[in-house]
């Protein structure tokens, strides 16, 4: 694979539209990050009505009322740590397409021959991941509810 004309500029065209893709994807992360747990803050509502805290109390009387607090679910919190790590690997699919973008712009803007086969094969491997994870993440959603 070498890098040309045409395809530096399939490149720099394709890519935006993976990156609007992609930013589509990481709306739905924050989104899903922002839900709050229903059923327990239900629960620790309950709990603050039963249990007062004292602030100014003493340090033991304040352990033990967080002691005695509710904690959130499991699958919450794996839903969570699934939600911030689709966060990280979106991050780095911007951080690819950029990069990717960037370097073709770069090498069609100086008028260099064709050839350069360690860039053409790092926008194709961009793009690959990309395309990758946009298909991967709304599978992976419909397995945590």
């Amino acid at each position: 694979m070498q890098m040309t004309d045409a395809y530096a500029s399939a490149v720099t065209v394709s890519i935006p539209i993976f990156v609007l893709a992609a930013g589509a994807e990481a709306r739905a992360v924050r989104e899903r990050l922002k839900r709050p747990d229903e059923q327990w803050e239900r629960t620790y509502a309950a709990y603050r009505a039963e249990h007062e805290l004292n602030m100014s109390g003493r340090p033991s009387e304040v352990i033990g009322f967080m002691r005695g607090a509710p904690i959130v679910s499991k699958l919450y919190v794996v839903e969570r740590l699934l939600a911030i790590g689709a966060a990280l690997i979106w991050l780095a699919v911007f951080v690819l397409l950029a990069v990717a973008e960037v370097q073709s712009l770069v090498w069609l803007g100086d008028g260099s021959p064709p050839g350069d086969s360690t860039l053409a094969t790092f926008a194709l491997i961009s793009i690959t991941i990309s395309m990758a994870a946009l298909i991967i993440a709304p599978a992976a959603y419909l397995l945590i509810p």
